[in-house]
């Protein structure tokens, strides 16, 4: 399980590379702009895939909070492609991402986990 967290950490890492190309408009890669879309589209969604194959229900009740953040960063992640693709939308997506992955990190706040009882590691005086 690790091993696929790691795999689509490398690929979110691969992806954010090629966007960054393609946003700073580097004149190495101006011709290859299509190659670098691909990329990024192709190591975006295998960094989906493989964060999503790695998913384990740890706590009871965080499935909303992970639903909730998983939905932002699909919407974030196809903004992302409107706004390269120069489809209308783009905005909306973004920003919208951004708000539902926000309130994923709200909500999870406000979520009281079980306080662990550590009076054994205490020393007694």
């Amino acid at each position: 399980m690790n091993q696929i967290k790691k795999i689509a950490g490398l690929c979110f890492a691969l992806s954010f590379i090629c966007m960054a190309f393609l946003f700073v408009n580097v004149s190495l890669f101006t011709e290859n702009k299509a190659l670098l879309k691909t990329a990024f589209l192709i190591f975006g969604a295998l960094g989906l895939m493989f964060n999503l194959l790695s998913y384990n229900q740890e706590k009871k009740g965080t499935s909303l909070i992970n639903f909730l953040f998983w939905l932002g960063a699909i919407t974030i992640f196809f903004g992302i492609i409107f706004k390269m693709f120069h489809y209308p939308f783009h905005t909306v997506l973004l920003i919208g991402g951004i708000f539902i992955s926000a309130s994923s990190f709200i909500i999870s706040k406000f979520y009281k986990e079980d306080e662990k009882d550590d009076s054994d590691l205490v020393d007694q005086l």
